[in-house]
């Protein structure tokens, strides 16, 4: 079912629900702008408008132009992963952490993969999970894996965060932010349900809350990369598999 959704999805590159996110963003850059709001939420609301337009436009940006997916992926999260200035310059990524704050971390990344064990089962056993991979889509495919989740944390956890002046509010905002980038995703109404949007939101209060009590981006890439490992295993069973059914090609324009 999964597959024909997939290959049934609708040719508009650009949907209702990324234009109508896109619109929010630019009426509250515009009324920040009107009562003269603090300059810290004005920073926020223009970085997070950048990175969503990227999220929404890029894709066909790609499609007219057919340059390839390693380039895709370099300019689809570069207003992300350039937030990296500022908090390298402002020493606000990488303080020294204790083996306390590393334990918890794993254990609340842990749990919350565990909490989530029948849907991975589910998709590493479907049909599209017994697709091969050829060796250059193995490797545009784990760059992407491991460069959208360094970027994410980058732009989600710790800028916003930073941007925000380390306020506890800034923890659940981020974490908004975060499942508003999933939701605009060209492919949400196909690979996410509410029940996705909701364990992402924990995800990103998870993230959040680590690298406010930690101040180490460190922390909160290593709870995404585990939340993800299913992900990146099923790229290493796509392309080292025994006995694949006939590849099938999705997502070409991320």
């Amino acid at each position: 079912d999964i597959l024909w959704l997939m290959k049934n999805e609708t040719k508009k590159r650009i949907n209702l629900r990324q234009i109508r996110v896109l619109l929010i963003n630019v009426l509250l850059i515009a009324f920040g702008i009107a009562i003269n709001i603090n300059v810290i939420w004005l920073r926020a609301f223009t970085s997070v408008y950048i990175v969503f337009s990227g999220i929404v436009f890029l894709p066909s940006v790609k499609v007219e132009i057919g340059y390839s997916s390693r380039m895709q992926t370099i300019a689809y999260y570069f207003p992300m992963y350039i937030m990296l200035i500022p908090l390298v310059a402002n020493n606000k990524l990488f303080q020294k952490v204790n083996y306390l704050d590393i334990t918890l971390a794993i254990i609340l990344s842990l749990s919350l993969f565990v909490s989530r064990y029948k849907e991975i089962i589910t998709i590493c056993t479907s049909v599209y999970a017994n697709t091969r991979m050829n060796p250059e889509k193995f490797k545009d495919e784990l760059f992407d894996q491991l460069v959208a989740i360094i970027s994410e944390e980058i732009f989600f956890t710790g800028y916003l965060i930073y941007v925000m002046n380390r306020m506890q509010i800034s923890i659940v905002l981020s974490a908004g932010t975060f499942v508003l980038a999933h939701y605009i995703n060209r492919w949400a109404k196909t690979i996410f349900r509410v029940k996705d949007y909701f364990y992402i939101f924990i995800l990103g209060l998870l993230k959040g809350y680590v690298f406010y009590r930690t101040n180490n981006i460190l922390l909160p890439i290593l709870i995404h990369l585990i939340y993800n490992s299913s992900n990146i295993y099923l790229i290493f069973k796509k392309r080292f598999m025994i006995k694949p059914v006939e590849e099938v090609s999705l997502f070409d324009d991320y």
